[in-house]
């Protein structure tokens, strides 16, 4: 499960493709039910149901992954967010220090081939963290109401150029959502 999570991180496009398995968005929520603030090189808010969280059967070990995907305009990418809740999730705290399997990513493009990388994950060095709280669940129905709020770090590649990426003044972004 580990190296699924990894592969999923890795996708070139940075996008988090939307699966047949995957529940619905919420029916009966309001537009912009989900709401995202960024903190960190890039500021931003933004209110959508698109933010809301997905909740995907893992095909392997029969757990519940839980997928977020953030469209960042300031970015002008998707921040792709996967946490692992289980075979038997229920509504509780979970965190990078208690959940083995998570991931986050985001790729920014920068001029000349150049790129800054937004990462976290149990995989991920250095790892970042994460505070997941759960406030409702419904495995049935597909639906969750909590916060999560994330720390990732930014990582300026450097250009083919040799030249390396000025991704801001700062290594972290902060990510939180309500959902």
């Amino acid at each position: 499960m580990k190296w699924l999570l990894l592969a999923l991180a890795a996708c070139g496009d940075n996008h988090v493709p939307a699966t047949p398995d995957a529940a619905p968005f919420p029916d009966g929520a309001p537009a912009g039910a989900c709401s995202v603030t960024m903190t960190g090189n890039a500021t931003e808010a933004s209110s959508s149901d698109t933010l809301c969280p997905r909740l995907l059967p893992a095909q392997t070990m029969g757990d519940t992954l839980m997928r977020f995907v953030v469209a960042s305009k300031v970015l002008a990418t998707t921040i792709g967010i996967n946490i692992d809740l289980g075979p038997q999730p229920t509504a509780s705290v979970y965190s990078s220090e208690t959940t083995p399997i998570w991931s986050a990513l985001a790729i920014e493009s920068a001029p000349v081939n150049g790129a800054c990388i937004f990462t976290a994950g149990a995989m991920s060095v250095p790892a970042g963290s994460f505070e997941l709280r759960i406030d409702a669940l419904d495995l049935g129905a597909g639906t969750s109401h909590g916060q999560l709020s994330l720390l990732m770090f930014v990582l300026p590649r450097t250009t083919e150029q040799g030249m390396q990426t000025d991704c801001g003044a700062g290594t972290t972004e902060s990510v939180t959502i309500e959902f």
